[in-house]
């Protein structure tokens, strides 16, 4: 029986080099993303003077969890977020009540967990602790408490409810929360409302620290109007998913919107040694 016809040779060769190219590009194209990730806590010390408040090891959840430093207040995680806490009062030391904004560059980076543990951490120390989700697009501190989301803070500057219809108990005494509401159609004109201002200062009256979790400050810039009314501010970097062009990408909005008291926490460093790295 007579065969089909056999592969042309230079058809063959062609393909050959096509795949080639093609593998040789993507490899490239990773490689490439590879080095412009932060991948260690020097890839930020070597590249900006601003503050380092915080380093976060990395750690693998625990299915039963939702904020571990509850769950695990003397492990190295918890411990490392009492660091931060001394940290930041050594470095800030205004009188109490501190306001303090938690945000990022891009998404994904950690802000709510940081924000949760954060206030966990403060509660654990006495304090008494407000929780304010002002990422009004995407929205998740209620989940973190089991807390229902439908009346939050969008209604409060929406005029829609009181200041005291607002504030939730958490099942941890001490710690309060304000969820983001329900979804707004015009979060940025929530966000850049007067009504922040006095409401930050009324409820500096009953919390020794407001911890706020807002939208990443890369992608939605009405965050940059949040930053005027806090003591603090906190850029959280994620290791291996932060680029360093973000660190340049910082100090730029710093420059041009002089935004004051900008502290970074170093997200996920996966690193036994971690300690050290303060």
């Amino acid at each position: 029986m007579e065969g089909g016809p056999f592969p042309n040779r230079t058809m063959i060769m062609l393909s050959s080099l096509i795949v080639g190219l093609i593998i040789g590009s993507t490899m490239a194209l990773v490689l490439s993303g590879l080095r412009n990730k932060i991948k260690t806590v020097k890839d930020i010390k070597n590249n900006t003077s601003l503050e380092i408040n915080g380093v976060i090891p990395f750690y693998k959840i625990w299915k039963n969890s939702k904020i571990w430093i509850f769950d695990r207040p003397q492990s190295v995680f918890s411990n490392s977020y009492r660091k931060l806490r001394i940290d930041l009062n050594l470095l800030y030391n205004s009188e109490l009540p501190k306001t303090i904004l938690v945000t990022s560059i891009s998404d994904k980076e950690g802000k709510s967990t940081t924000v949760v543990n954060l206030s966990a951490i403060l509660q654990l120390s006495g304090y008494k602790v407000l929780t304010i989700d002002l990422n009004l697009r995407n929205s998740s501190l209620h989940r973190y408490f089991d807390i229902d989301r439908d009346i939050g803070i969008s209604e409060y500057l929406s005029g829609v409810e009181n200041m005291s219809e607002i504030i939730f108990s958490t099942v941890y005494p001490n710690l309060d929360i304000i969820p983001a509401g329900s979804s707004s159609i015009n979060p940025s004109e929530l966000i850049s409302s007067r009504k922040i201002d006095s409401m930050l200062e009324k409820l500096k009256e009953r919390y020794d620290y407001i911890i706020i979790d807002s939208a990443s400050v890369g992608s939605m810039i009405d965050t940059l109007s949040l930053m005027k009314y806090v003591d603090i501010n906190l850029v959280v970097f994620r290791v291996n998913r932060a680029k360093k062009a973000y660190i340049e990408k910082l100090e730029i909005m710093i420059d041009k919107y002089n935004i004051k008291n900008i502290g970074i926490v170093i997200n996920s460093v996966k690193n036994r040694n971690i300690k050290n790295k303060f």
